[in-house]
């Protein structure tokens, strides 16, 4: 009887010791498994602040781009035709219609040479109250000439990029004149989907991408493959801080491109999901 209660207490303690030998290798397998995760996290926020700042820099350059080709077309021989035009001095109809039309072509090319530009409009007010009141409108379509010109005339000259940016019925446009006293002024309004898809998640799908407004009127590029409720967006918006970081749930980054406009991206944690699921 004896010898069967040592063997019983022999047995025990052997599958004790199998049960902790399982259970800490289960545990390691978990913390491999979470550690690989996060690192994987890591290295997935690294690529994606990397791509912020080259797509930011590349629109940073387009916008100059813009501004520096736009100083040409409004200080050109044209253009000064145009803004110096005196209807009771000056009747040279052809000189006039000559001068549009090279106009429009430098503004075609414009709008051509850039991937984020979607539609250009040039406008001229009279020069003083002795001009002949003028207005030139050079839009895609005749049915944005109206938003075109609501955008330019809440216009107020600045030098500075940011300030000079605009967002009119979901739609962000920059503006451009040579100086403050100048009459002339381009309004360009970028696409949509090249803000968006500058900044998408890497390899995964952009569901629910989008430019959104606040109710204050400011706006901001939601970059996400998953669906975002307002709760969640808010949290991360009221932030008075950029952020960057990961949970279980999501990738999150809380940036500023241009100075200006707040970009954020949140992407399905697929690694640390993973990992809790398994």
């Amino acid at each position: 009887m004896s010898k069967d209660k040592k063997r019983f207490r022999t047995i025990r303690l052997i599958t004790l010791l199998e049960l902790v030998v399982i259970l800490c290798f289960s545990l390691l397998t978990i913390f491999l498994a979470v550690s690989s995760s996060q690192h994987a996290c890591k290295q997935e926020l690294d690529y994606l602040t990397e791509k912020i700042e080259k797509e930011n820099e590349e629109l940073n350059d387009i916008i100059i781009n813009c501004s520096e080709v736009s100083y040409g077309i409004l200080t050109s021989e044209d253009a000064n035709l145009l803004k110096n035009y005196y209807y009771d001095k000056i009747n040279d109809y052809y000189g006039r219609s000559l001068a549009i039309e090279n106009l429009k072509k430098q503004l075609t090319i414009l709008a051509a040479l850039n991937t984020a530009v979607e539609g250009i409009s040039l406008r001229i007010l009279p020069l003083d109250d002795y001009s002949y009141p003028v207005m030139y409108s050079f839009d895609p379509s005749n049915s944005e000439k109206e938003c075109f010109e609501s955008v330019m005339n809440s216009y107020v000259y600045s030098q500075d990029i940011s300030e000079s940016l605009i967002f009119n019925n979901g739609e962000l446009f920059y503006l451009y004149s040579p100086n403050k006293n100048d009459n002339s002024l381009i309004c360009i309004k970028l696409k949509n989907s090249y803000l968006v898809d500058s900044f998408v998640i890497s390899s995964l799908k952009a569901e629910c991408s989008e430019i959104k407004e606040n109710e204050d009127g400011s706006f901001y590029i939601l970059c996400s493959n998953i669906f975002v409720d307002d709760e969640t967006i808010n949290k991360y918006l009221n932030s008075d801080n950029e952020l960057s970081g990961f949970n279980f749930k999501e990738i999150y980054i809380k940036t500023t491109i241009l100075d200006r406009i707040t970009l954020l991206i949140i992407s399905d944690n697929v690694f640390l999901v993973e990992s809790r699921d398994n």
